[in-house]
């Protein structure tokens, strides 16, 4: 990883992605291994306005379900590897409708699989990727916010709230529903109100998961019991406030 701050010339990149989290880390990290198989190496650049830290929206408390295929492209980039330690295998899944017969099991072992998924904890997932960022070519500006951006013909001048400048030639805007780059560029949205609210919350168990996962339907809700790495008696540790 290289850092350049208050640079008084722009900083010319091939890549710049806007956006440090789950989608702008891996990309980033991705983007650096395939780096090596080129005859020039691809000079990328990664803004996140936040320290991979507790504190960050994008990595916190909450836990996450990666699908098999998902972590089959991540440990094709070499990602998953590194992330594979925090991971709770799904092994079942159990579905249920409420006031309907029957119900559906997905089991992983009929289809060849260890399992369906994996379940990691985003405070522990950030904190691996930017270790992996540090070790990479990648320039990472951190924390540093995109304050302007101009589309030129050759590509995008990004100035930052640390008074650096970026030319890039790719600009990826991985900052989220409220993305800056959206905004700056003058980009609309079109959102619509489903009038419901989901509730996000960690849980301790009196028996042992099992690595089964379960969701249930309702006709006014819908339930999802996720894993979270197993310490104690397999019980899901609650996060600390």
């Amino acid at each position: 990883m290289t850092t350049v701050h208050n640079s008084t010339q722009a900083q010319a990149v091939d890549i710049a992605i806007v956006g440090g989290a789950m989608a702008g880390a891996t990309l980033a990290l991705g983007l650096a291994k395939l780096s090596t198989t080129l005859a020039r190496p691809l000079r990328i650049a990664l803004i996140e306005a936040h320290v991979a830290d507790n504190k960050h929206p994008g990595f916190d408390a909450r836990s996450i379900a990666i699908a098999h295929g998902s972590i089959f492209e991540l440990s094709r980039l070499g990602i998953w590897p590194k992330l594979k330690h925090l991971g709770t295998p799904i092994e079942n899944i159990h579905v249920s409708d409420r006031g309907h017969f029957g119900m559906t099991e997905l089991n992983a072992k009929p289809l060849g699989l260890d399992a369906l998924g994996q379940v990691v904890e985003l405070a522990k997932v950030g904190s691996v990727l930017f270790d992996e960022l540090a070790k990479s070519s990648v320039q990472v500006y951190c924390p540093a916010k995109v304050t302007d951006l101009q589309a030129q013909q050759d590509g995008h001048m990004l100035s930052l709230d640390d008074g650096s400048q970026l030319h890039c030639q790719l600009l990826v805007a991985a900052d989220g529903a409220h993305s800056v780059v959206r905004q700056h560029l003058g980009q609309t949205t079109e959102q619509v109100d489903f009038q419901q609210t989901a509730i996000v919350a960690n849980v301790t168990t009196n028996q042992p998961h099992q690595h089964w996962a379960y969701e249930r339907f309702t006709q006014t809700s819908h339930l999802h019991y996720c894993l979270c790495k197993t310490w104690q008696h397999q019980r899901c540790k609650p996060k600390s406030p």
